[in-house]
């Protein structure tokens, strides 16, 4: 009798070691990107504002345009086609910014784009109220579009992956890593606006347009994008897409 209640008792031991040893084994990283995506919580709105077409607003007949556009800092011969208006041509049907805070305290801005090109490059300045457009407004960072010409209904990141960015940053869906926190870029608790530029198309064929081949300087499959610099580094702000007024 001792017996076979010791050999159960083992018995139910070695069970249970096994069901431990699999619930602490390690997750195969290809597997657990799902896993971080399907367990990402939901974050709180904390501002939200809608995004317009340049060519919607006034800003071609007002302020930034008599007194910078056309005086500061115009535009010159190196200017492209879209440079050389204050306002570009890029189509938008729908056009959404909301900043969010999940619940361990980080803080992102979601931008989310319908109805425009398809894997175009859009990078986003902050221009507070009242600031030079030339040389004030502050660099937050790049989103590209999908296939149909949008970030997804409930938006995308928009990510901080230097002045060289590289798709496999900008399309990092598993984490937070090089998000913007609006507090830690200035956006917030300050009033002004983003603007929107496109950088143009980023994926020919079926193959991302990359400058340096695979593996490149940002260490990746894709190497960084080979779009056009805006202004070619100068201080100048004409080409302006889309505009959100936040505040």
């Amino acid at each position: 009798m001792i017996s076979k209640v010791a050999s159960r008792f083992i018995l139910l031991i070695f069970i249970a070691s096994k069901l431990s040893a699999e619930a602490t084994e390690e997750v195969d990283p290809k597997h657990d990107v799902d896993t971080k995506i399907s367990r990402l919580p939901t974050p709180r709105t904390i501002e939200m504002a809608t995004i317009r077409q340049c060519v919607h607003t006034s800003i071609a007949d007002g302020y930034h345009n008599n007194v910078f556009f056309n005086s500061t800092c115009p535009p010159n011969d190196s200017s492209s086609l879209v440079e050389s208006n204050i306002c570009g041509a890029e189509p938008l049907k729908f056009g959404r910014v909301t900043m969010k805070k999940f619940f361990g305290g980080e803080k992102t801005i979601y931008v989310t784009l319908q109805g425009t090109n398809a894997h175009t490059l859009f990078r986003v300045y902050f221009l507070p109220i009242g600031a030079n457009p030339c040389t004030e407004k502050v660099f937050v960072g790049d989103i590209i579009t999908g296939l149909n010409g949008r970030t997804g209904r409930n938006g995308k990141l928009l990510r901080n992956c230097g002045n060289n960015p590289w798709p496999a940053c900008l399309n990092n869906k598993a984490s937070l890593t090089n998000a913007i926190d609006p507090f830690d870029a200035g956006i917030l608790p300050d009033v002004g606006f983003l603007l929107f530029y496109s950088r143009g198309n980023s994926l020919k064929d079926g193959t991302w347009i990359t400058r340096d081949g695979p593996r490149g300087s940002a260490n990746t499959a894709f190497g960084v994008l080979d779009n056009d610099v805006l202004w070619e580094g100068e201080d100048q702000f004409g080409g302006i897409q889309y505009i959100a007024a936040l505040g």
